[in-house]
C-alpha cells in the first residue's frame, strides 16, 4: 500500500488515532521505504465482532436473510512505519464492517463479509458467494499514489509489497461483475475514491467503467466515529472507538452521504 503526496489526505500524527486515510508514500508500487517496522500487534477483536478476526483471504459463512444479500470487503489494517506514519487501524475497518452487517441483518438482508489483500482476492469476493443483488462494500485505506511523478488514485486493499495489492487504472480491469445484480450498488468506503487524479479518474470512476454498476464513494477523508454522519457533530474526531458502534464519517462535514461517483453512461463522456 502506499500513500499519496498531496497535503489534502495526509495522515494525522503518531499520538492521535490514525483516521482512515492513506497508508505510506512510496514512489513505485514496488518499494518500501529503509525505515519501515514490522506492523503493529493486532489489538484483540471485540467478542461482537466476528468480521475483525477474519484472516485475510478468508469469508464468514452467509448470514440468514429473506431480501437481497450484500457484500462488504475488507481490507488491511495498515501499517506502522514508525513516529509520524503509523497507518495502522487496528480493528477500525473490521468494526465499521461489522456495524453494516449488523444494520443490514436486523433490516432482513443476508450479509456476506470478507478480508481481501490482493486485487485477485477482492475479485474473488464478487465472484464466489453467488448472486450479489443487493449491494458491494468496501472498508478500507484508498487515496492517491505516485509512479514517475504522476498521481493514481487507488484502493490500497493490501498493507505489503506483494503483487497487486493496490487497486488502480493498472488493473481494474481484473474485476468481473458476472455475479453482480443489475441494481448492486459499489460503495467504497476509504478517502477519496471520488476525486479524480491527474492519471485519470477517480478509482470510483473506473470501478463504475470496469463493472457497469453505481458507484458511491468520497472526495474527503474519512475518519472513524461511534455516531454515523447523520448524528455526527465534531467531523474532526481523532480517537477512533474500540467497539461497536463504529462507523466512517466524513471529514468537515462536507457530505453526510458518499457521493455518486460517475455517470449513468458509465464511461464519463460517453453516450
Amino acid at each position: 500500500m502506499v500513500q499519496s503526496t498531496s497535503n489534502t489526505s495526509s495522515p494525522t500524527t503518531s499520538s492521535a488515532q490514525p483516521r482512515a486515510d492513506d497508508p505510506v508514500s512510496h514512489t513505485t508500487t514496488e518499494t518500501l521505504p529503509s525505515d519501515e517496522v514490522p506492523l503493529t500487534a493486532q489489538i484483540s477483536a471485540p467478542t461482537d465482532c466476528p468480521i475483525c478476526n477474519l484472516i485475510s483471504p478468508s469469508c464468514l459463512p452467509p448470514t440468514g436473510g429473506n431480501l437481497s444479500t450484500y457484500l462488504l470487503i475488507v481490507g488491511d489494517p495498515g501499517r506502522n512505519n514508525g513516529p509520524g506514519h503509523n497507518w495502522n487501524v487496528g480493528n477500525e475497518f473490521g468494526l465499521a464492517a461489522q456495524q453494516q452487517a449488523n444494520d443490514l441483518q436486523s433490516q432482513g438482508h443476508k450479509v456476506i463479509a470478507c478480508r481481501a489483500t490482493t486485487v485477485q482476492d477482492f475479485n474473488n469476493a464478487l465472484t464466489g458467494h453467488g448472486l450479489i443483488d443487493g449491494g458491494v462494500a468496501y472498508f478500507g485505506h484508498a487515496g492517491r499514489f505516485s509512479i514517475s511523478g504522476t498521481l493514481y488514485s487507488a484502493l490500497f486493499v493490501g498493507q505489503d509489497p506483494v503483487s497487486n495489492e493496490n487497486l488502480y487504472s493498472g488493473n481494474v480491469s481484473l474485476l468481473s461483475n458476472a455475479q453482480l445484480g443489475s441494481n448492486a450498488t459499489i460503495t467504497l468506503n476509504g478517502c477519496d475514491t471520488g476525486t479524480d487524479v491527474s492519471g485519470g479518474d477517480s478509482i470510483g470512476q473506473l470501478i463504475w467503467n470496469q463493472l457497469k454498476r453505481v458507484v458511491f464513494g468520497y472526495k474527503t477523508g474519512l475518519y472513524f466515529s461511534p455516531l454515523d454522519a447523520a448524528h455526527e457533530t465534531m467531523f474532526v474526531r481523532q480517537v477512533g472507538p474500540s467497539d461497536l458502534p463504529t462507523y466512517m464519517v466524513p471529514l468537515g462535514n462536507q457530505v453526510t452521504n458518499p457521493y455518486l461517483v460517475g455517470s449513468h453512461h458509465f464511461e464519463k463522456g460517453k453516450d
